[in-house]
């Protein structure tokens, strides 16, 4: 789930369900959408059908909020079958064209951190960089690969994509300015 701000447990927070339904359902066909999710156990968030996926310094924490007691019982109990396989929600989205870049896999946390004096996740920093490097004129497989090498040996998140269509790992980001 994604935790807003204001999060009051049980009422607020966002399930990767409810993105999947709000948003991604109601894009029109032929539109490309690009989510960055810079969370932690965002690997399969969106549940896309094609997937590339394969100690922090002291001031860089994960970003984790541990959910009450009362909840976090009905959590544990979900298993994976209730969450959905990745890929399982794909049907339906074939005229879809959605990337979606998670900070970690499923069984990761996102670091946020204090890079170049300035607090961010780890995740956004290396896809900025990574981008800024190329003159963002790169393929999303080539952003993806770019972002996990600068991240190795610093954090021990592993970032992931996903995609509706195979096509778009090797497509330019956002169009490649075009």
């Amino acid at each position: 789930c994604l935790c807003p701000l204001d999060l009051d447990w049980g009422d607020n927070m966002i399930l990767d369900n409810e993105l999947y339904q709000v948003f991604f359902e109601n894009v029109p066909d032929g539109v490309l959408v690009t989510c960055i999710y810079d969370c932690c156990h965002s690997g399969t968030m969106a549940d896309l059908s094609c997937t590339r996926s394969l100690a922090p310094p002291d001031d860089d924490a994960p970003r984790f909020l541990q959910p009450p007691d009362e909840l976090l019982g009905e959590i544990e109990a979900m298993g994976p079958a209730d969450r959905g396989a990745p890929g399982e929600r794909s049907v339906g989205l074939e005229g879809k064209d959605i990337v979606t870049l998670s900070g970690c896999q499923d069984n990761q946390t996102s670091a946020d951190a204090t890079i170049d004096g300035q607090r961010q996740g780890a995740l956004s920093w290396s896809i900025f960089s990574t981008l800024a490097e190329a003159n963002y004129q790169m393929a999303y497989e080539e952003l993806l690969s770019g972002s996990r090498r600068k991240l190795r040996g610093r954090y021990s998140q592993v970032p992931a994509m996903a995609s509706t269509k195979e096509v778009h790992f090797r497509s330019k980001y956002l169009g490649g300015g075009q």
